[in-house]
């Protein structure tokens, strides 16, 4: 039991990059198969077992996370052991829905095995990346389902694929074969047994086969005839983020940093006739000092009357950010200016940190400024969702001397979501870093914005990637904006230090990647979509209901037994 775990934690691991061979995906999957079909009770050794297969193929997707500073290592090993708690609680669910409900193999894999995937994004303040759709995030003719089911749906297809070959290849038989010992076998033919749920997932698989072919065309068809909407620069440099608790070397590195994207803004510059927008990831254009927000309040927050500041003090402060802020815009315009064959001042959105002080509340947060050609930041958007361990701690708020002690800036979650726009050509929706991993969050930004009258024509997402070294996290990344992208049936573009920068149409085709670990920049051009997917309409409202209606069925018999226990009890009281 526990080496056919290991196995098929690693075939799965094989499946994502760095190997990106998916195809072994649905053999894991049918691994697991082999212990939801038979009847035979798994016992809590066995389940243990499948949980250390699992959390092994999790260490191993995952190792890049530590690689950011030391306390990544807890968050790394951590994450991964909960994880995998989802793989077991698959098999769990998949065997209620197959032994005790009598559901169909391929009804009740796909439906357990999505119904976790979705769960997983939304607890403990979600997780969605490596869902298994993301194996194929690299075929557009395999990811187009998307549009009507999101990822989950491709997941599901590849759970269903899964039992195809668990079926034909009759894999709960292997063990049995190899060791010699003969397995009870029903009277009744297997493929007689299994004909019709065969017949059925073919259907399912071809039909979804059918429609990405018909998306992957109407994808080309875009893409030759609709002009560009804008034309867009996507700055990347090879600036590692090192974590040190020394300011001043934070600073210094921070410089040497936004000294080398100026120059390739320039580069970039210098290779096109006409720009409307430079993008700078995540915090590249920070350098000396955040952006200030502040309301003039005469009333000041408990932590600027800790630290002995006034308000006349404040002003000078802000003052001084203020004018900061404006020298840093004014030099990165004057390199455009005095670039070859620079035409026109184009918008900028860049990654910089924000303090908003707006009466007595204070907030820190990791932001987008949107600069016009009149060298002012006329908006920003604050980062929504924030990162575990890398930019809050867990209940941190109890212990603020834990964020001293690591170094840990205390950031804030933003409250607005914001759209820009590129005057007459396009309506933009920034994300940041990981928000583009959690499907829901991207779909709510874009209803949010469409109940505004802004409905956003392109997504892009600013990313500091390199606090993992040029992992395969930046490739686990990247295949979320790609699945993002068909869902939302927008373009996506990443602009993400040291890689993978992107740009990616409507339909998932990668038009453009950056290498990794190097200075680089793509000349983006994206193209209105437009096409209608039932996840634009209803996101994951169809999954929550499936979830829930298969979370029901799982619980059930345990509250049944808990309401007759009680009665029991009740009864064996003595009456007074």
């Amino acid at each position: 039991m526990l080496g056919r775990s290991l196995l098929a934690g690693v075939l799965l691991w094989a499946a994502f990059p760095p190997l990106n061979a998916w195809p072994l995906a649905v053999v894991s999957i049918a691994i697991y198969l082999s212990w939801i079909d038979p009847p035979r009770p798994l016992t809590r050794r066995d389940y243990f077992a499948i949980w250390l297969g699992a959390s092994l193929c999790w260490l191993g997707l995952l190792q890049g996370i530590r690689l950011a500073f030391w306390p990544l290592y807890l968050g790394w090993m951590a994450l991964s052991l909960y994880l995998a708690v989802y793989t077991v609680a698959f098999v769990g669910l998949s065997r209620v829905l197959v032994h005790r409900w009598n559901w169909p193999l391929a009804l009740a894999a796909p439906l357990a095995w999505t119904s976790l995937e979705l769960a997983r994004g939304y607890i403990i303040t979600g997780f969605s990346g490596c869902l298994l759709g993301h194996v194929v995030a690299r075929y557009p003719l395999l990811i187009q389902s998307a549009a009507q089911l999101g990822t989950y749906g491709i997941s599901g297809s590849l759970v269903l694929l899964a039992v195809l070959l668990y079926f034909v290849c009759d894999i709960d038989s292997w063990p049995s074969k190899l060791t010699g010992r003969a397995r009870s076998q029903s009277s009744t033919p297997r493929f007689r047994r299994y004909f019709w749920q065969l017949l059925a997932a073919t259907l399912v698989l071809i039909v979804a086969l059918g429609y990405g072919a018909w998306e992957v065309k109407r994808s080309n068809e875009i893409s030759d005839e609709r002009p560009p909407l804008f034309t867009a620069a996507l700055i990347q440099e090879n600036s590692p983020t090192i974590f040190d608790m020394d300011p001043d070397r934070n600073r210094d590195r921070s410089i040497r940093a936004w000294d080398s994207y100026l120059e390739q803004t320039r580069i970039a510059i210098e290779s096109t006739k006409e720009l409307d927008l430079v993008v700078w990831p995540e915090s590249a254009f920070t350098r000396t000092g955040s952006v200030f927000d502040w309301d003039g309040s005469r009333t000041l927050p408990e932590q600027i009357v800790e630290e002995g500041v006034d308000r006349e003090r404040l002003e000078e402060i802000v003052g001084i950010f203020k004018d900061d802020l404006q020298q840093k815009i004014a030099l990165v315009y004057d390199v455009i200016r005095r670039s070859k064959g620079a035409r026109n001042l184009p918008y900028l959105m860049l990654g910089n940190d924000v303090i908003r002080i707006h009466g007595t509340n204070y907030d820190q947060f990791n932001a987008a400024l949107w600069i016009s050609p009149d060298e002012k930041m006329s908006d920003y958007y604050a980062k929504q969702h924030l990162v575990m361990f890398g930019e809050y701690i867990p209940f941190a708020e109890y212990f603020p001397v834990l964020f001293r002690g690591i170094g840990l800036p205390r950031v804030s979650s933003g409250d607005r979501t914001v759209a820009f726009e590129i005057k007459d050509k396009a309506w933009i929706v920034p994300s940041i870093c990981f928000e583009n991993v959690l499907p829901h969050v991207i779909h709510r930004q874009i209803r949010d914005l469409e109940r505004l009258t802004r409905s956003p024509d392109v997504m892009i997402n600013i990313t500091n990637d390199g606090w993992f070294r040029g992992s395969s996290i930046s490739d686990h990344h990247l295949a979320n904006a790609t699945l993002a992208s068909v869902e939302n049936r927008r373009p996506m573009l990443v602009a993400a230090n040291t890689g993978l920068s992107a740009w990616i149409d409507g339909g998932g085709n990668r038009i453009a990647v950056s290498p990794r670990l190097q200075g680089s920049f793509i000349i983006a051009q994206p193209r209105r979509d437009g096409r209608w997917g039932l996840w634009q309409e209803l996101g994951d409202w169809p999954m929550r209901v499936v979830a829930v209606f298969c979370f029901l069925l799982w619980l059930w018999p345990y509250a049944i037994s808990a309401y007759q226990s009680q009665r029991h009890w009740a009864r064996a009281q003595p009456r007074t």
